[in-house]
């Protein structure tokens, strides 16, 4: 197959870039520079949970934050505070804000969540309460029921943000 050309843009193009071999050479040194700016970068912080398994609290990457689902346990003695499900849902949110300021982010920069439920039925008293943490644009979301969640939690929260 021939590509059309136009002639003023001819002499701008290096032929050996654009011969298919040279391409996938071109290719893979795109995959050794992508590489090299995929260094992703651990977040700790003293306001949530320390991770209890082989993961991160949350992960840095390209300036985008990662956050991993947080409950409402309390980081000071690692126990679920009391209260119902907007309880939890407030600390979650709570953490959640600490977590993005140590990672040099906020709130406001949150793209998008995920909320796990153990009841559906909790849905308008998580969003009420989540409506109290977010501006508008609110954050891209999902909501969905699971069927239990670690630690006999309520609700548990993830989340993706910018820097």
């Amino acid at each position: 197959m021939e590509i059309a050309i136009p002639t003023q843009h001819k002499d701008q193009i290096n032929h050996k870039k654009h011969h298919p071999a040279a391409g996938l050479k071109l290719a893979a040194g795109c995959n050794k520079r992508k590489e090299k700016f995929m260094n992703k970068k651990a977040i700790t912080s003293d306001k949530a949970l320390k991770p209890i398994g082989p993961f991160s609290t949350a992960v840095e990457c390209r300036g985008t934050v990662y956050v991993s689902g947080i409950t409402a346990i309390d980081p000071k003695t690692g126990k679920m505070i009391d209260g119902g499900v907007e309880e939890q849902t407030d600390m979650i949110l709570s953490i959640m804000k600490g977590i993005m300021e140590d990672a040099g982010t906020s709130m406001n920069n949150v793209l998008k969540c995920t909320v796990f439920l153990d009841d559906v039925n909790d849905f308008s008293k998580v969003n009420e309460v989540y409506g109290r943490h977010f501006n508008q644009p609110y954050p891209a979301r999902i909501c969905v029921q699971v069927a239990k969640i670690p630690m006999g939690a309520l609700v548990e929260i993830d989340a993706i943000a910018s820097k």
